[in-house]
């Protein structure tokens, strides 16, 4: 089942910018604003932010998870535990959402975007002045930094690397 959303926008009079968000039914998710390549790097935008994930961070995974498996219907993909806590990705209408306890302190529910090239992104986000509220992190299987945008929305930066 593939669902297709365009959005525009008004970003000034005259100007236009163009969205799409494509989900597939194999969870894979692509977010690219309209500008072409060769003007979001006329603008210092090098880096290229997929959405990656939503994370929500509950009191009770179980009861939580089960709701979203119950009620709605979602499919649980994964299931794990990450510093002794229980983290479980599910898979709603082809878009993943994942559940756990809190995992690092001060961050709560975000939004997690993918890069391929995490330490270009690291770079270019310091460059324009955006503080990390959690450090860029290596784990060998992904590294991930924790920032805020101006309204105080958590993003999680990641780059999942690939396994051989």
């Amino acid at each position: 089942m593939h669902l297709l959303f365009l959005a525009e926008a008004a970003i000034e009079p005259g100007a236009a910018r163009h969205g799409s968000i494509m989900v597939a039914g194999n969870a894979t998710t692509e977010y690219k604003a309209g500008r072409q390549k060769e003007e979001d790097m006329a603008t210092g935008h090098t880096v290229n932010y997929r959405f990656h994930h939503r994370h929500l961070i509950v009191a009770d995974v179980a009861k939580t998870v089960a709701f979203y498996e119950d009620t709605l219907g979602a499919k649980k993909i994964q299931e794990m535990e990450f510093r002794g806590r229980s983290i479980v990705r599910l898979e709603l209408d082809g878009l993943p959402l994942t559940i756990s306890q809190q995992i690092h302190t001060g961050v709560g529910d975000h939004i997690g975007l993918a890069v391929d090239d995490f330490e270009a992104a690291v770079t270019e986000l310091r460059a324009k002045g955006v503080e990390f509220i959690v450090e860029p992190t290596d784990l060998g299987s992904a590294k991930f930094a924790f920032i805020q945008d101006a309204a105080g929305t958590t993003l999680e930066i990641i780059q999942v690397m690939k396994q051989n």
